[in-house]
């Protein structure tokens, strides 16, 4: 959670070359994060829980707390759009359209309905700093305030960078419709 925070600044500050660490480790859990979203969900795509190292690895780790929130990799996605917006660069947005794709994958295999509702959410998952009932030891959740603008973000720039690039229009509509379940 905090690489995704420090690495805010970066492109507004005209400091895009720093970000290539960034990216070529988001390429890297990309990769180890299939395995991750296979064997733990049986899910498509690939998946970052909140934590990874210099082997990548992407499930969960350092208590349930915490450690079952499996947004990370949506929420670095942000930095591969934000990146294309600041450069328009169509071959980089190519380059890094296949992992915005596999982290909308794993969701679109992940995400429930909410029971009684006709939403579409993240479960199990956590708030990573807030449990959800004051002084609770536990923080499992469904549908946290966080995962849903995570996902918004990830799926509204998934379909931009398709319609750009001029691909992908059936994955686009089903990413549309979960879109609007969530």
């Amino acid at each position: 959670i905090n690489t995704e925070m420090n690495y805010w600044p970066s492109e507004v500050t005209n400091l895009s070359e720093m970000n290539e660490p960034l990216i070529q480790m988001v390429r890297e859990v990309a990769e180890t994060g299939k395995q991750t979203a296979e064997s733990m969900y049986g899910a498509k795509g690939w998946v970052l829980h909140h934590n990874t190292d210099l082997w990548r690895i992407n499930g969960p780790i350092d208590g349930s707390y915490w450690g079952m929130w499996p947004m990370g990799g949506a929420w670095l996605c942000q930095h591969l759009w934000e990146k294309y917006e600041y450069n328009g660069d169509r071959k980089y947005l190519a380059s890094v359209y296949p992992i915005m794709k596999g982290a909308v994958e794993f969701f679109l295999s992940f995400l429930v309905k909410y029971p009684g509702k006709d939403w579409l959410v993240v479960c199990p998952s956590v708030s990573p700093e807030n449990s959800p009932a004051a002084h609770s030891e536990s923080s499992i959740a469904a549908g946290t305030t966080m995962d849903n603008q995570l996902l918004f973000d990830l799926f509204t720039k998934t379909i931009r960078a398709a319609r750009i690039l001029g691909v992908d229009q059936d994955f686009v509509a089903k990413v549309d419709e979960a879109l609007h379940h969530l």
